[in-house]
């Protein structure tokens, strides 16, 4: 496997910003199938050959840092206050792949996804002995682009 990726080569921003000491972050990219099975389908299933829903979805694992440098408290402020007035809370996230193992900030990831996403979910978590940690899923919100970084 000559182009494999390591979890660091996957960052999370918001906006221009990295959120929080990420461990542990997954893409799963969504397109929902339409089943239009019939009887004359001789019992196989069949689909539309259009795709219904498309959507991204994100989770992403770490360390809490609430420090005003980092993002990981303003994210657990907006979920803990409900945003705005008790709507949903949407914020502009980016994902980058960068293709060395050691993404220089300096210059340009090699890949990116970027839109609106919903916070579905926000939990912190900590041992007696242990780092406080967060998890978080975001669930996106509109028309998703990616883009190649030449």
């Amino acid at each position: 496997m000559a182009n494999e990726k390591v979890g660091r080569m996957l960052v999370l921003k918001e906006g221009t910003a990295k959120i929080a000491v990420c461990q542990s972050k997954s893409i799963t990219i969504n397109n929902e199938l339409l089943d239009i099975t019939s009887d004359g389908d001789s019992g196989w299933r069949t689909y539309l050959s259009k795709v219904g829903v498309k959507s991204v979805d994100i989770s992403a694992e770490g360390l809490l840092d609430t420090t005003a440098a980092n993002l990981t408290g303003s994210l657990m402020y907006k979920t803990l206050t409900n945003g705005n007035g008790g709507a949903s809370i949407i914020v502009p996230l980016t994902i980058e792949v960068w293709d060395t193992a050691n993404p220089d900030p300096s210059s340009d990831p090699d890949w990116t996804i970027t839109g609106n996403f919903a916070i579905a979910s926000y939990e912190i978590s900590g041992g007696t002995s242990e780092a406080v940690t967060f998890s978080a899923t975001f669930n996106s919100s509109g028309q998703i682009a990616m883009a190649v970084v030449e």
